[in-house]
């Protein structure tokens, strides 16, 4: 008897796979000060957006570019370049790799800019699509 596929696992997708995805992502988020229910939604709307084979990098960008939408929190106390930093290496860029990008970002855009934004500029310079 032969089994049923379904239309993920005949892509080379699994169902297991794309929550483990989703949980990363919204672990990432979360990193970035997201509560867990905030990051589940706006990871939900981002998988509509750039669909679900999207990698965790993608979906992240997409997520915080959705993000965007709502007022940026100032807070000068935070080192907002650290925190992309350590945003990026906790999505598997290398330490040197993450901080050339912040950096690179930074001389782009400038540094009185919010968090989400600084980490979406700093993917594109990570070799992110």
């Amino acid at each position: 008897m032969q089994a049923v596929r379904t239309n993920s696992e005949a892509n080379g997708r699994s169902r297991f796979g794309d929550v483990v995805k989703l949980e990363h992502a919204k672990q990432a988020l979360m990193q970035l000060g997201f509560k867990a229910r905030a990051a589940r939604a706006v990871l939900e709307e981002a998988c509509a957006h750039v669909g679900a084979d999207a990698d965790i990098p993608t979906l992240v960008k997409a997520a915080l570019d959705l993000s965007r939408r709502s007022a940026p929190r100032e807070d000068s106390s935070i080192d907002v370049s650290a925190q992309a930093k350590q945003a990026l290496v906790q999505l598997g860029y290398p330490s040197a790799v993450a901080a050339a990008a912040v950096q690179a970002a930074c001389a782009h855009v400038g540094t009185n800019i919010a968090l989400p934004l600084l980490i979406k500029e700093a993917l594109r310079r990570c070799g992110g699509s």
